[in-house]
């Protein structure tokens, strides 16, 4: 045997070999052939969907020796959104997930993890079934037309026809080799979803066969016997050469008030040189909420407020360097659209995504590489000469004004505001060191805007599309990549989106490959923030039109969360102060070490008092600021 991505036990040669040449039937044949290539492509998770034309593969996965891991998911949605988390967690070198469905509208619901795998480029590989060509367009049960289902989202699709003599196994085995190096950008373009639509004919189950198709593995005996794929795809990573390095510098060395923002990064790659510039640079660094950067020297926080301030006007950057892609915050992309269109202000973008993150066009510089190898590159320079900037002064208002402002508010023996449940959470996290996933709208904007300078955690969302779907199964997906117990912040409405993915916390219908054994999701804390409805339309211009803000625009419910929760077997918990989720949150890991239970918390707030809870705060964090800068500037 021979390990491949992921830690995944790859087939032994002769084992393999017998097996193909013992099947009695072309569906077996080539569903083995596939399940087999791809986890030597680094495929380390399956995610199962029930459905009879998928019958071939489903059974391929499950009798693979040595065991792949695969779960079994009751929907096809939540699976695909089940693999987006675990591509966030694993990224293409810690292994890939595959969605397995049948046909007709089990493979429309894998769209909407399309779309967010697209937008963020995300590795997800989509193995849908569909009907023979003699079965489309004339009304055949569950079928519909899969061809290209996803348009633009999937980075490759390709219709396999069903199996026969007349295609041979190296051109199947070929065709998923460049599926998975297109998913995981080795092919170029960037990460992404792929799609593969399988054509099946009956028979589809398993039965006994005293045909041997062995003659036609003859052509594939030599990858059968060894552990690599049919043909593997290599990439050499790409620098902007040692003439843009020197421009790059010269114009950072003439900044007198440089800044950094980091964006999103990838989880899987090597951050050391990127913390190394960063550290050595001398320059301010405004880091996004998902960025992944810890124990930075130079971090200026709270940046969003410092934009509403009188700062601002002091402000006036004459470098902007931004590593990573895609900020969450709203202000910060309109302020870098007033530096550069008014005064100027060189503004360089370093990611190795091919998609263009530019919403206000001001980008000056695209530079299509890791940030991490640009980083390194620059190094030398950097090391040779550190520079400085003028903004620094305002790198320690974070932790000596705003932070003591905010720990102030907190009241313990009150329910907590929404931006009270972020920092509190965010400091649980850096304690703890469980991973935070937070939903859209609301709870990952307060996690920005709220979390104490001196967090040092790990954060992840879905904000390719910034959708609300999917969350939780994204998390469960996330959880189950990194196999560690995290905590999951999610508002009422987008938790509703999701509510069935509660049955995968509870499966059995799990394998790791760590043993042949089932296993379960690793325990994992739900915090609800219920305003009981979309809380975020009341900061939106639509609020001042109460009439059509609700119910079409706030969608008030009544959903009973704590009997959803007794539904899924989910032990429950209404936080009634800021002290008792303390208190909860510190028992969190004892709780959750008993029996391996998932555990939810539910916090119910107002939408109007979360609006007035915002300008108060924001208020007296801006006036702080404003005196801050009135004693630093004499």
């Amino acid at each position: 045997a021979a390990l491949r991505g992921g830690g995944v036990i790859v087939m032994s040669g002769r084992l393999l070999l017998d097996k193909l040449q013992r099947c009695g039937h072309w569906n077996e044949l080539w569903a083995c052939a596939v399940v087999e290539e791809l986890v030597r492509c680094g495929v380390s998770l399956f995610v199962v969907c029930p459905g009879s034309r998928s019958t071939p593969l489903v059974v391929a996965v499950r009798e693979r020796l040595p065991p792949v891991a695969w779960i079994s998911c009751l929907d096809e949605r939540s699976a695909g959104f089940l693999a987006v988390g675990w591509a966030r967690a694993c990224g293409a070198d810690e292994g890939l997930a595959a969605v397995i469905t049948s046909s007709g509208t089990a493979v429309a619901n894998l769209l909407p993890a399309a779309v967010e795998a697209h937008a963020d480029s995300l590795p997800v590989i989509l193995l849908t079934a569909d009907r023979p060509p003699e079965l489309r367009d004339n009304g055949s049960n569950q079928s519909i037309d899969q061809v290209k289902i996803f348009g633009s989202y999937s980075r490759w699709f390709k219709d396999i026809p069903c199996p026969c003599s007349e295609v041979s196994l190296q051109n199947l085995l070929s065709d998923i080799d460049y599926a998975v190096a297109i998913a995981t950008g080795v092919a170029g373009g960037g990460p992404g979803p792929v799609h593969l639509n399988f054509m099946f004919r009956e028979p589809l189950a398993p039965f006994p066969s005293e045909r041997c198709l062995g003659e036609l593995v003859t052509g594939v005996t030599r990858w059968a016997e060894h552990s690599r794929p049919f043909t593997e795809y290599w990439v050499s990573e790409s620098t902007i050469g040692e003439r843009g390095l020197q421009r790059i510098w010269c114009a950072m060395r003439r900044a007198k008030k440089g800044l950094v923002l980091v964006g999103r990064t990838s989880r899987m790659q090597n951050k050391n040189w990127m913390m190394e510039f960063l550290n050595c640079l001398g320059w301010p660094v405004v880091c996004d909420v998902l960025c992944g950067l810890q124990e930075l020297r130079h971090k200026l926080t709270y940046f969003d407020f410092i934009l509403q301030s009188q700062e601002r006007e002091h402000i006036d950057c004459d470098f902007v360097l931004q590593l990573g892609a895609r900020l969450v915050s709203k202000r910060l992309p309109e302020w870098l659209r007033d530096c550069t269109s008014t005064r100027g202000t060189p503004f360089v973008v370093v990611d190795d995504r091919r998609h263009r993150f530019d919403e206000h066009f001001c980008c000056s510089e695209r530079i299509i590489s890791s940030p991490q190898r640009f980083c390194h590159d620059l190094l030398p320079y950097i090391k040779q000469e550190p520079l400085s900037s003028e903004l620094y002064r305002l790198v320690l208002l974070g932790e000596r004004v705003i932070d003591p402002l905010l720990d102030k508010r907190i009241r313990a023996d009150v329910l907590p505001t929404e931006p009270d449940i972020l920092r509190l959470v965010a400091e649980y996290s850096c304690r703890s060191g469980s991973p935070i996933f937070v939903g859209n709208s609301m709870p990952i904007r307060d996690l920005s805007l709220f979390a104490p300078s001196r967090a040092q955690m790990i954060v992840e969302a879905n904000r390719g599309a910034s959708g609300i779907d999917g969350v939780l199964s994204s998390a469960i997906g996330y959880s189950l990549g990194l196999q560690k117990s995290l905590i999951l912040v999610i508002g009422d409405v987008s938790l509703i989106h999701d509510i069935n993915a509660f049955h995968l916390l509870r499966t059995r219908n799990f394998q790791t490959t760590k043993s042949p054994r089932v296993e379960m999701v690793p325990p994992m804390t739900v915090v609800i923030i219920n305003n009981a409805g979309g809380g975020i339309f009341s900061f939106l211009p639509i609020a001042r039109h109460p009439n059509l803000l609700n119910p079409l625009f706030s969608t008030p419910h009544d959903v009973n969360f704590q009997k959803a929760g007794e539904a899924f077997e989910l032990d429950f918990v209404q936080i009634v102060s800021t002290q008792h989720l303390l208190d909860m949150l510190e028992r969190r890991a004892t709780l959750l070490s008993d029996d391996g239970n998932h555990f939810v918390l539910e916090i119910q707030t107002s939408q109007s008092r979360n609006v007035s809870d915002h300008q108060e705060i924001g208020a007296e964090i801006v006036e702080a600021i404003n005196h801050y800068s009135s004693l630093t500037q004499k």
